[in-house]
């Protein structure tokens, strides 16, 4: 997974947090800055100064949610009926 893409901002707060509990995510400062750079779109690095976080696990944390996000957008035909068309959207859409 490519995390130099802009993800910042991209995800809504249940989206997030649906992605984080399928994840081995569990610090409190990586999951709030997680949460401030991907939900409110503050920069990485900012993010991680705000709350503690440090930068390289914020990095493979990222990574996880990412990869997570990628694995259940690969599911979703399974679970919609195949004649239901469903509007694109990125994991950048706001």
């Amino acid at each position: 997974m490519n995390t130099n893409i802009n993800t910042a901002g991209g995800f809504s707060l249940e989206h997030f947090h649906m992605l984080l509990v399928g994840t081995s995510v569990r610090g409190a400062e990586v999951k709030k800055a997680l949460e401030e750079h991907l939900v409110r779109g503050t920069a990485k690095g900012v993010s991680c100064k705000m709350y503690g976080a440090n930068f390289s696990q914020f990095s493979v944390r990222l990574a996880t949610i990412l990869d997570e996000h990628d694995r259940v957008s690969r599911m979703v035909k399974f679970y919609v009926p195949q004649h239901v068309v469903l509007p694109v959207q990125t994991a950048c859409a706001a």
